[in-house]
């Protein structure tokens, strides 16, 4: 009976060892965060007068408790889009830039839906038009939902 409490003693003994987590050495302190930034290049493709252009853009700003992101959005046409001649000619540039909302459905989760919403205002511009004039206003209003399948394939990344 003695040699079983000796050895509950000591297996007891080393789980409280075990048990105790270890000190981190960094320069921040292991506090529960809940805020994080981020910061997101994106590409997007589509069709503008028939023609198919690239929208890179980047996207940054504060995560609150791993659900909600809010941040700002900044956009612009990769490649020139030609207007036709019929049309007056020249080459089409566009940037836009706003804020952005989004919501994250099981974020702790290896594969998550994250739900983005961003709005803002953007400008086009013609350049290298046969006639100087220009019809209509180059500013126009945009807001912009999506659906985004994310991985946590790392403590700070998501593919």
């Amino acid at each position: 009976m003695k040699i079983l409490l000796v050895i509950v003693f000591f297996v007891s003994c080393g789980f409280n060892l075990c048990g105790q987590s270890r000190a981190m050495r960094h320069l921040f302190k292991d506090k529960p965060k809940n805020l994080s930034l981020f910061i997101n290049p994106t590409i997007q493709y589509t069709q503008i007068i028939q023609q198919n252009c690239l929208v890179p853009g980047i996207r940054a700003g504060v995560i609150i408790n791993k659900k909600v992101a809010l941040g700002g959005v900044y956009e612009f046409t990769m490649n020139d889009i030609i207007i036709p001649v019929t049309r007056g000619g020249g080459k089409l540039g566009m940037k836009s830039a706003g804020a952005l909302f989004e919501y994250t459905i099981w974020p702790l989760r290896k594969v998550h839906l994250t739900i983005p919403i961003s709005t803002g205002i953007g400008q086009l511009k013609i350049t290298e038009s046969l006639n100087n004039i220009t019809a209509g206003n180059p500013y126009f209003f945009f807001a912009q939902p999506g659906l985004m399948i994310e991985i946590n394939s790392w403590k700070y990344t998501k593919v």
